[in-house]
């Protein structure tokens, strides 16, 4: 009897731990969502790259955003080395209250060659998403 007490309480608590792990990594009803993040070399989204050269010149971080609320917002893009704090360098850019939404950031490509991350952020300055790319010579 005891046994069957033990293992409904077992089970119990794992599908309790299953679903609070499941509602955290879930975003908020609402809130912006990333829906697609592009690096490029040029506006033209269609040629997506990995790895930026200093001689490209720019940097262009294509973001499309969802935004079930339909409310007036704002993101800040900003390119960081991993570890770092947050850019001072953050590009804000306004999203409209409509369901869907896509803008672009450009950056100079005169960073030192190295490692670092294309991050967005919302208003309150969470993460809503980032990505891993190479400054060459």
């Amino acid at each position: 009897m005891n046994v069957c007490r033990w293992l409904v309480a077992v089970g119990l608590f794992s599908l309790v731990s299953t679903s609070a792990l499941a509602q955290d990594a879930t975003p908020a009803p609402g809130a912006l969502v990333v829906s697609e993040l592009i690096l490029s070399k040029t506006a033209d989204t269609t040629a997506p790259v990995t790895s930026i050269t200093r001689a490209d010149g720019s940097v262009f971080v294509t973001v499309r955003v969802a935004n079930p609320a339909r409310v007036a917002t704002s993101i800040k893009v900003s390119i960081e080395a991993p570890g770092a704090a947050p850019s001072a360098g953050a590009r804000e850019l306004a999203i409209p209250a409509q369901a869907r939404y896509r803008t672009v950031a450009r950056f100079p490509a005169r960073r030192p060659a190295g490692h670092y991350r294309v991050v967005v952020r919302d208003a309150a300055g969470a993460e809503l998403s980032a990505l891993e790319f190479d400054i060459t010579e």
